[in-house]
């Protein structure tokens, strides 16, 4: 992403032009502007060739306040922890619009996915997935009772 344009900024500021538009008050939608979690982990990824290469991947809960987070996973080289935040906010909002009983999340790994054969990118899935783990597993996302 673009130094000058912060995707997480931006929905700061819709938040807050949504809000003044319904005229609440700012301890009512507070809690809205900061994610509950956000995690980086290092996706360790043997090659076709052999060679070990390390990619960065995030998971951000933006809330779980509706239920267990829902979103999905993007691959992008350029992909950065603000957009995921940004993105994870909107899922939160999205399923509160629909009135779903989710909460909003989203996963993401830096990486070109056309680079990747489609067994690296098997492996690359799989290695994320257990890498965030801790955040997602099944005591994590779970519906309030």
């Amino acid at each position: 992403m673009s130094k000058t344009y912060n995707p997480y900024d931006n929905m700061l500021k819709v938040l807050e032009q949504a809000a003044n538009l319904l005229g609440l008050e700012e301890n009512d939608y507070e809690v809205f502007k900061y994610p509950e979690r956000e995690l980086k982990v290092a996706i360790p990824v043997e090659m076709d060739n052999g060679k070990m290469r390390v990619f960065e991947g995030y998971r951000v809960q933006h809330s779980s306040l509706r239920g267990p987070c829902k979103g999905g996973l993007r691959y992008h080289q350029q992909v950065d922890i603000d957009e995921v935040k940004a993105l994870a906010a909107w899922m939160s909002f999205k399923c509160g619009v629909v009135n779903i009983p989710y909460g909003g999340s989203k996963g993401a790994v830096k990486v070109n996915p056309k680079e990747l054969s489609k067994t690296e990118l098997k492996n690359l899935t799989r290695r994320y997935t257990a890498m965030i783990l801790p955040l997602i597993g099944p005591e994590r996302d779970i519906s309030r009772a």
